[in-house]
């Protein structure tokens, strides 16, 4: 998946009842897939212009009858389902193995009196494998590669444990196994030997391709970003089930492949020491299954907090000022959602009765804007939150807010600001701007990857090298104040 390639094979582009044409799948991790699809056409100088006119969608008289009054009665054209696509679209390829492609979509295509050419857009495409909807792409285990695991698994950086299996039962239809593999390539009379490690994910039942990436894969990725401390991307996701095979083809170890864009993974860094990781693999082995199966119910409970974390984590936030509210955010929702703490300020019942309290107190004119205003009222506000968080992890947070002065009130104050534009002016002192907040920001950023870590159990030594890489950061600027 991390590989430009091209694939030729000849491709039903106007649905499994019309005849194939020859063409060519491009991909580009980066880019993501387009089919390119070139029909050999004969056609008369106004035959061409009436295509034009179809592929863009303008109804076309081809016939018609004058009426009473003299107007013409056109009848439209019906031949625009020869430019259409289908959302999903078959293939062959050199070797006659079957390919889908999802999400086809074509604008329009370049219509001439020789040739027609299609680009088609595709969002998805798996390598040997026939189906009719992307739901229907269903399969009972997969075979995912990515970046810096097997750096992770290997913290003397040898390939000692190749042939090790471990294993996690992440719930009641899925299972997790790292496994070591041994790749051997001989080309040009060399032989050429490399270990890789890969995680396999093993269920019940097959499960929709979707699940299976966005469930599993790509939360097991996230796993790897918090305890590498890098960008962690998959390389490569194999996709098995007996059911799904092509009953043409030969049994093949391989399975199918899935294909979508993987934008940024040319940037993926592809070397580091496991030593300079948060957690290297040894750190957390003798609790591996725990603390896989943990952080597949916190992610599920959490997943909105990690949205907001790893937006930033991932460099998808630009600014300093939209990274500070989306960690902001990330650690009020945090503390939402979070079992070690509680949301409301005081129990249901006694909340009721206040409120009711109140209402019998408001003038009939005003008691249902009262009382949507107090819908929500019994939510602990920023600033408890945020007090309660320093104060659960106070000894880490104590050094992380070192030189901060105020840091919650900052918070509260620099949140209230940047969200409603009105509140405490920044020449106040209360907002942080500038390099305090690069410094409040950075400190947000490492408070959180402490918080997932406790809620995997994990503490010590990875614990550690967040707040010793933390205060060991300068911060400089081009502009000093």
């Amino acid at each position: 998946m991390n590989k430009p390639r091209n694939i030729e094979g000849k491709w039903w582009i106007h649905g499994d009842d019309r005849p194939a044409h020859f063409g060519v799948l491009s991909f580009d991790p980066e880019e993501g897939l387009e089919l390119t699809v070139k029909i050999p056409q004969d056609r008369t100088v106004g035959e061409t212009f009436l295509a034009l006119f179809h592929a863009q969608g303008i109804p076309t008289v081809t016939n018609g009858h004058q009426g009473a009054e003299g107007a013409v009665t056109p009848c439209i054209n019906r031949a625009r389902d020869e430019i259409d696509v289908p959302n999903v679209i078959q293939g062959r390829d050199e070797g006659n193995r079957p390919v889908t492609l999802f999400g086809c979509s074509c604008l329009r295509p370049g219509i001439g009196s020789g040739l027609d050419v299609y680009r088609i857009d595709c969002l998805a495409a798996i390598v040997d494998f026939h189906g009719q909807s992307w739901k229907e792409a269903r399969f009972k285990s997969v075979r995912v590669s990515y970046t810096l695991l097997h750096d992770w698994m290997n913290p003397q950086g040898g390939d000692q444990r190749t042939d090790e299996r471990h294993s996690a039962q992440l719930n009641q239809i899925a299972s997790l196994s790292i496994e070591g593999s041994r790749l051997t390539n001989q080309s040009s009379g060399e032989v050429l030997t490399r270990f890789v490690h890969y995680a396999s994910f093993e269920f019940t039942a097959p499960i929709e391709v979707k699940q299976i990436r966005d469930g599993y894969a790509s939360v097991f990725q996230r796993l790897l970003c918090l305890l590498t401390g890098e960008r962690v991307f998959i390389e490569e996701i194999q996709l098995f089930d007996p059911a799904n095979r092509d009953p043409d083809a030969d049994a093949r170890l391989k399975g199918s492949e899935l294909l979508t864009a993987n934008t940024k993974i040319s940037d993926a860094t592809r070397d580091k020491h496991a030593l300079q990781m948060i957690a290297n693999f040894d750190e957390i082995a003798a609790d591996f299954e725990s603390i896989m199966k943990r952080w597949f119910e916190c992610h599920e409970r959490l997943e909105p907090v990690l949205d907001l974390h790893f937006a930033v984590l991932f460099g998808l936030v630009a600014t300093i000022d939209s990274k500070f509210l989306f960690l902001a955010q990330a650690l009020e929702v945090y503390h939402a959602r979070s079992a070690l703490f509680t949301s409301r300020d005081v129990p249901a019942d006694a909340h009721r009765e206040r409120v009711r309290a109140i209402l019998e107190k408001v003038p009939t004119e005003y008691r249902d804007w009262a009382s949507d205003k107090l819908a929500f009222a019994n939510q602990k506000t920023l600033a408890q939150r945020l007090s309660e968080i320093l104060a659960f992890h106070r000894t880490e947070a104590e050094k992380l807010t070192a030189g901060i002065d105020d840091f919650a009130d900052k918070i509260r104050h620099t949140r209230n600001y940047l969200t409603h534009y009105s509140g405490e002016p920044r020449q106040s002192g209360k907002v942080a701007r500038g390099m305090e907040l690069v410094k409040v920001t950075y400190a947000l950023n490492a408070l959180l990857k402490i918080c997932m870590l406790k809620e995997l159990g994990i503490r010590g030594d990875p614990i550690e090298r967040i707040l010793r890489k933390h205060s060991q950061m300068r911060f400089v600027t081009l502009d000093p104040e």
